[in-house]
C-alpha cells in the first residue's frame, strides 16, 4: 500500500475516534467504513466498526464484524472483550461468558473484560463466580464503580443487604450519578426496612434515568412499604409503560392494589405476570394470595403449594424446615394418598401459620396411619394435650429424620389442598385443646372480677417488613376501651411491653393486668389464660389465631387491607366461629373500629352473652 494511502487511513481512522468520542457515532462509522474501502482486510478498523455498531445498537450487525476483526487479529483482547459485549446484549450469557474468558486469558490485567463477565454470571445466578469476578476487578482498579456495583449485587443475591449496600456506596462514591446502583441500593434498603432512604434513592435514580423501568418500580416498592399507595401506582404504572413484559412489574402493581382495595385489579395483575412467566413458583405464590382473599381456595391452594420451589420463600421462609428436608417434600396429595400412611408434618413460617394450619391435623390423623409433626417448642405442650398420640418433635431440639420411617412428608400449610377447598370444608370450630387444669390455675390467679368483663388485650402484631404499622395500635388510642368502668383488661401482648403498660396504667382508674413474659411464652398457657376470660380484643396478630383456635371470644380489629386469611370483606372468616373481624372503614382510621368494638362490650355486658355471639 503506498504512503499516501496509509495516511489517508491513519487520518480517518483518527477522525473516527475523535467523532466517536464527540458521541457523533453516525459520522464515526462513515469514517470507519471509508478506511475498509481503502483496506477491507483493516483489522483495526474492522474492530472499530464493530464497536461502533454496538454502540448504535446494532448488536447483531456487530458479531459477523468481530468475527472478522478476530480472524485477522486473534490475540487482540479488545475485540473478543467487545464480542462478548455484543452476546450479552443479545442475551446470550453463556456464549458471552466464552468470549471475555478469551480477552482475561490474553490479558488477565483487563479490568472491564473481567467485570462485564461477573455481570453473566450474576445472569445466569453463578452467584458466587459473579462475586469472585467483582473482587478481582476491584482488586485491579479499586476506582472502577461498575466492579462495586457488580459486587454489590452478588452480594444481594446472596441474602447480604447490609454488605450490598455498603458496595454500592462504594460505587456512587466513585460516580455519584451511577443511576443502576442507586436502584439497586434502594432495593436492598428496602429488605433491610429502611424505606426513607429506598425511597430517596429511587427518587435520585429516577431523576438521572427517567426511561429506567427498574428505578422506577424501586421507587414503587420504596412508596408500596411506606404505606403511600396511591403514589406507588403512579411508579409503577409508569414503570410498567417503560417495560410491559417484565413480570416483576405486574406482580408489584398486583401487591399495590391489594393495598387500595382492588382484589379483581389485583388478580388480574398477577394473572399477567404467570402469564409472561408460567414455569415461575415465585408468580403463582404471589398470585396464591389474590385467589384466596377473594375465596378461590382450590385455585389459590394449587397456586400456594409452588411456594416450596421459590427460592425466595425458602430463603427467607422464619420456618422449621431445613434445607435438607425440603428434597423429601411430598407437595399435592389428595385425601386418598395420606390414607394410612405415615405422615411426618412441618410446622412453617410463623406461630400464626402454624396455629390456623393446625385445625388440619384432626382431619389427617382421622385417616392416617400415624402422624409425627416438628413445631416450634412454645406450641408442644399445647398440641400434646390436643392430640396425645401425635408424636411432637419441638424444633429446638435436635431432629434427625430417618426418611424411612415416613411414608409422606408434608409442610403443614400444605394439608389445606387436602382438606379446605371450598367453603363449606372449614368447619371452624374449636380444635386445640389446652389442659382444663391451666385454665383453672389462672382463674384461681386472677382472682374475682372487680367488673363485669375481663377481657384479653393484644395491640401489636408484626414486623416493620409485614406491615406493623398498618396493623397495630397505641395504649393511647385504645382509652375508650381502657377507661370503661365495666371491664378489666389483661395484657396479652407478646414482647417487652411493660414500660408501656405501666405508663399507661398510671392515666387508668383501674390498670391493664400485667403477667411476666416468660409466663405466657409458652401456649398452652396462654391458652389457658385465655380461657379463664370472657373473651379477647386483639389487632391482626397470632393471638386471633390462638383464640380462635381455643374457641375464645374474639374481637378482631383489623386494617381495611388485611392479611389473606381475613378475606375481602365481611364480619368473619372462615377459619373460626368465635372471632369477629372490626374492619377498618378507611386506612389508618381506627376510631370506628374502637367504638363499633365499644358497642359488642356495651352489648355482652347488657345482656350477659358471649362476645361474639
Amino acid at each position: 500500500m503506498r504512503e499516501g494511502a496509509i495516511a489517508r487511513i491513519d487520518d480517518l481512522l483518527e477522525q473516527a475516534l475523535t467523532r466517536a468520542g464527540a458521541g457523533n457515532l453516525t459520522s464515526a462509522l462513515e469514517c470507519v467504513d471509508s478506511v475498509l474501502e481503502l483496506a477491507p482486510n483493516h483489522a483495526g478498523a474492522l474492530g472499530l466498526k464493530a464497536a461502533l455498531l454496538l454502540e448504535t445498537g446494532q448488536a447483531q450487525a456487530s458479531l459477523p464484524v468481530f468475527e472478522r476483526a478476530i480472524a485477522l487479529d486473534p490475540e487482540n483482547p479488545r475485540n473478543h472483550s467487545n464480542r462478548g459485549n455484543a452476546l450479552a446484549r443479545l442475551g446470550q450469557a453463556q456464549a458471552a461468558i466464552a468470549s471475555y474468558d478469551r480477552a482475561i486469558e490474553l490479558d488477565p490485567a483487563y479490568a472491564a473484560a473481567i467485570v462485564n463477565r461477573g455481570g453473566q454470571f450474576y445472569r445466569l445466578n453463578r452467584w458466587l463466580e459473579a462475586l469472585a469476578d467483582a473482587a478481582r476487578a476491584i482488586g485491579l482498579n479499586p476506582n472502577l464503580a461498575a466492579a462495586h456495583c457488580n459486587l454489590g449485587n452478588a452480594l444481594s443475591s446472596l441474602g447480604r443487604p447490609q454488605n450490598a449496600v455498603d458496595s454500592y456506596s462504594r460505587a456512587l462514591a466513585i460516580n455519584p450519578a451511577y443511576a443502576l446502583a442507586l436502584s439497586n441500593r434502594s432495593r436492598q434498603q428496602v429488605l433491610l426496612e429502611r424505606f426513607s432512604e429506598a425511597l430517596a434513592d429511587a427518587d435520585r435514580a429516577v431523576a438521572l434515568d427517567p426511561a429506567s423501568a427498574l428505578a422506577r418500580q424501586n421507587q414503587a416498592l420504596a412508596l408500596y412499604n411506606l404505606d403511600r399507595h396511591e403514589a406507588a401506582l403512579n411508579s409503577i404504572d409508569a414503570a410498567l409503560a417503560l417495560q410491559e413484559t417484565d413480570p416483576d412489574i405486574h406482580a408489584l402493581r398486583g401487591k399495590i392494589l391489594r393495598m387500595l382495595g382492588r382484589p379483581a385489579d389485583c388478580l388480574a395483575s398477577y394473572e399477567r405476570a404467570v402469564s409472561l412467566e408460567p414455569d415461575s413458583p415465585d408468580r403463582r405464590y404471589e398470585r396464591s394470595f389474590a385467589r384466596l382473599v377473594l375465596g378461590d381456595f382450590r385455585g389459590g391452594w394449587s397456586d400456594y403449594e409452588c411456594r416450596w420451589r421459590s427460592p425466595a420463600f425458602i430463603r427467607d421462609s422464619r420456618g422449621y424446615v431445613l434445607d435438607e428436608i425440603i428434597t423429601h417434600l411430598d407437595l399435592n396429595n389428595s385425601p386418598r394418598d395420606v390414607a394410612g400412611k405415615r405422615v411426618l408434618l412441618l410446622g412453617e413460617q410463623g406461630v400464626g401459620d402454624t396455629l390456623m394450619f393446625a385445625s388440619l391435623i384432626s382431619d389427617l390423623a382421622a385417616g392416617a396411619a400415624s402422624v409425627a409433626c416438628v413445631i416450634d417448642r412454645r406450641m408442644a405442650a399445647l398440641f400434646a394435650h390436643t392430640w396425645p398420640k401425635l408424636r411432637l418433635y419441638p424444633v429446638a431440639q435436635t431432629f434427625d429424620l430417618r426418611r424411612s420411617d415416613y411414608d409422606l412428608i408434608i409442610p403443614l400449610g400444605s394439608l389445606a389442598p387436602i382438606f379446605r377447598n371450598a367453603a363449606a370444608d372449614f368447619p371452624g370450630t374449636p380444635y386445640l385443646r389446652p389442659d382444663p387444669a391451666v385454665a383453672q390455675a389462672w382463674r384461681e390467679r386472677l382472682g374475682p372480677k372487680p367488673a363485669p368483663l375481663r377481657v384479653g388485650l393484644s395491640w401489636r402484631g408484626g414486623l416493620k417488613i409485614t406491615g406493623t404499622g398498618r396493623r397495630s395500635l397505641s395504649l393511647e388510642a385504645l382509652r375508650p376501651l381502657l377507661a370503661r368502668p365495666d371491664c378489666e383488661f389483661v395484657s396479652l401482648q407478646y414482647g417487652d411491653c411493660a414500660d408501656e403498660v405501666a405508663a399507661m396504667n398510671t392515666t387508668l382508674d383501674r390498670p391493664i393486668r400485667l403477667f411476666p413474659g416468660d409466663e405466657i411464652d409458652d401456649f398452652e398457657q396462654l391458652a389457658g389464660l385465655m380461657q379463664a376470660l370472657d373473651g379477647v380484643v386483639s389487632v391482626q396478630t397470632a393471638v386471633i389465631h390462638l383464640a380462635g383456635a381455643v374457641g375464645a371470644p374474639c374481637l378482631a380489629m383489623i386494617p381495611q387491607v388485611p392479611e389473606w386469611r381475613y378475606g375481602q370483606a365481611g364480619s368473619t372468616m372462615p377459619w373460626y366461629n368465635s372471632v369477629r373481624l372490626f374492619r377498618q372503614d378507611r386506612p389508618d382510621r381506627w376510631e370506628s373500629v374502637i367504638e363499633a368494638v365499644g358497642a359488642e362490650l356495651d352489648r355482652r355486658v347488657r345482656q350477659g352473652a358471649d362476645l361474639v355471639s
